[in-house]
């Protein structure tokens, strides 16, 4: 990367990935959702040697019965399993464009001890856009045994927040975007919209670093 974030390393172009020789030590995962009636996703076309994982069966809601929070352990445990996906590894995540579910990803996987983890900047759109090849072979995976469950202290809950709401050390962000946020937000929360963080471009990626809001 060459804007100067702070921490620019977290974000590589789909050019940097497409010249590492065989993408040696890298695992890259995909997390697009499919749509079949446009046959978009990952069985249509992937970047060569990437694996699937269904961030739905991870975030199932089945513990809280809110949608789209974390399952239980073992349903997170077996689904990276069956990804063959192992802490100590460094992992290059990608979705569709603008990066909303590969950051729900590098979240999950870092609160799982995973320690290099990035995030492909355009997603899969940049890929594409740069004339890198697809494939749609699927790699064999071997299945993995997932060690520990996540780390409760990158998760915040419902009770937690409400604990620490008029702590002066807590730094609450809300990501949504801008409409949402005047429509009602959590006491003391700041904007950062997601969607004001990236630029116009047909192919979303994150803006300059001085060109970014500050939080309001």
């Amino acid at each position: 990367m060459t804007r100067d974030y702070p921490q620019a390393d977290l974000l590589v172009t789909a050019d940097w990935l497409a010249a590492r020789p065989e993408k040696s030590g890298l695992h890259i995962v995909d997390v697009r959702q499919s749509i079949p009636q446009y046959r978009i996703g990952y069985p249509w076309g992937h970047i060569p040697g990437a694996i699937h994982l269904d961030l739905k069966q991870v975030f199932n809601g089945r513990v809280s019965g809110v949608p789209g929070s974390l399952g239980s352990p073992s349903e997170v445990a077996a689904v990276l399993s069956r990804a063959g996906l192992t802490p100590g590894e460094a992992v290059v995540v990608y979705d569709s464009d603008g990066g909303p579910a590969a950051a729900q990803a590098f979240w999950l996987l870092e609160a799982l001890s995973f320690c290099d983890v990035i995030l492909l900047e355009g997603g899969f759109a940049a890929w594409h856009a740069g004339g890198h090849p697809i494939s749609t072979q699927v790699p064999v995976i071997d299945p993995v045994q997932l060690p520990g469950a996540p780390d409760t202290n990158r998760l915040a809950t419902l009770d937690w927040i409400l604990k620490h709401l008029d702590d002066p050390e807590l730094a609450l962000v809300d990501a949504r975007s801008s409409a949402e946020y005047a429509g009602g937000h959590i006491p003391n929360a700041v904007l950062l919209a997601w969607d004001e963080s990236l630029d116009a471009s047909p192919i979303p990626c994150v803006r300059d670093a001085n060109t970014l809001r500050a939080p309001i």
